[in-house]
């Protein structure tokens, strides 16, 4: 599973947003899809927030948050990663399949009701905006999502510590470990390699 991780990672670099990048792929786990029987993974589906396609860079705002025109801002413009990933897959999601989907950033209340409608069982992400509400995107739906399996991930320490001392400028570190926990289960950690 080690490419599971690291796959929204190096889709989040392609994003036309130069604030934030976001990167979404959906893996299945099953007897279909081209699989051998033997439960391997394969790609269903992925994406990353961008604006929508064939539209040119520019035609579009460029203003965030910080910026006073609300009409003006670009994220009532922007596709987010999920719905690229379930827009843009090349299988359908199977009920009798595990499916899991791996986001760099937490599901917002837009994305959450679309990721249970398609079926996903599982959502790995990172937790640093669950259970806020910024304005024009908010995050309050993804710990009430029921039927769903959450997991988080968290920067080894070693690894916290490289990206703290890091400039703005310096690549992300590689990590070659990421610690997963379970909102729902905090006791029973998993480690994803």
């Amino acid at each position: 599973m080690a490419s599971t991780g690291r796959t929204p990672r190096l889709l989040a670099y392609r994003t036309e947003d130069p604030k934030v990048g976001v990167g979404a792929v959906i893996w299945a786990e099953g007897k279909s899809g081209g699989c051998d029987g033997t439960g391997r993974l394969y790609l269903v589906g992925c994406g990353y927030n961008a604006y929508p396609v064939g539209s040119e860079y520019g035609q579009y705002p460029q203003m965030d948050t910080k910026q006073q025109d609300r009409q003006r801002r670009k994220y009532r413009y922007i596709i987010h990663a999920e719905q690229n990933a379930l827009t843009f897959r090349s299988e359908e999601i199977r009920e009798e399949e595990n499916t899991m989907l791996f986001v760099t950033k937490c599901p917002c209340d837009e994305c959450v009701p679309l990721i249970r409608g398609a079926g996903i069982k599982q959502i790995y992400t990172t937790d640093l905006d669950s259970g806020k509400d910024k304005g024009d995107i908010s995050y309050l739906r993804f710990h009430s999502l029921q039927g769903v399996l959450k997991f988080i991930w968290q920067k080894s320490s070693l690894a916290r510590r490289a990206s703290e001392h890091a400039g703005p400028h310096l690549a992300r570190p590689c990590l070659s470990k990421i610690i997963c926990k379970n909102p729902n289960n905090f006791a029973d950690p998993m480690l994803v390699q």
